[in-house]
Parts: structure tokens; sequence; C-alpha cells
């Protein structure tokens, strides 16, 4: 019973990481198509699946940088909820990956 258990835990541990490098892949596809709206939305899953995935989190900083950046200034309000958004990704990024140097 304790090995069939454990087999259930380690198949689902598999999937579950296997979707969020799924999203991950597809928002690396979307990001390099220039749809940032739609490879932050991967980003985002890609973490939720997976929340100590530092490199999600560093794309999805991006993103979120580029999509505020691209707002009116009249839109500062909004700019400054995507930048602080932005900055707490970029903070876990270094935080899980304090050796690469593409988070800092």
């Amino acid at each position: 019973m304790l090995r069939i258990l454990l087999f259930l835990q380690f198949i689902g541990f598999v999937a579950f990481g296997q979707k969020g490098a799924d999203y991950f892949n597809e928002g690396l596809t979307y990001e390099k198509q220039f749809k940032v709206e739609a490879a932050l939305e991967k980003f985002e899953l890609a973490i939720k699946a997976n929340p100590n995935d530092g490199e999600a989190y560093m794309h999805a900083s991006r993103m979120l940088s580029n999509i505020g950046g691209r707002l009116p200034k009249s839109s500062r309000s909004k700019k400054q909820e995507y930048y602080e958004k932005a900055k707490l990704y970029a903070d876990k990024s270094i935080e899980l990956m304090p050796r690469n140097p593409e988070a800092h």
C-alpha cells in the first residue's frame, strides 16, 4: 500500500512539473513573437504549477515591465502596479536563482 501511495505521489509530481514546463515553453514562444500579454499569462501559469521556477518569475517580471512601459503616462497608477509586481517577481527570481546573472 505504501508503495502504491509513493508511486501515485511521484506520478502527480512528474505530471505537475511537466505542466509547468509546458506553460513556460509556451510563454517563451509568445515572448519571441512579442506577444507579451499572452507570454505573461503562460509564465504566471508556470509559476502556479511550480512556485519554485525562478526562470518563470524572471520572464514574467520582464513581461510586466514591458507592459507597464508601453502604457501612456496618463496611466501612471496602472504603470506603477505593473512595475511593483515586476519587482516582486524579479526579487523572487533572485531569491530562487542567486547565482544566475540574468536574474539580477
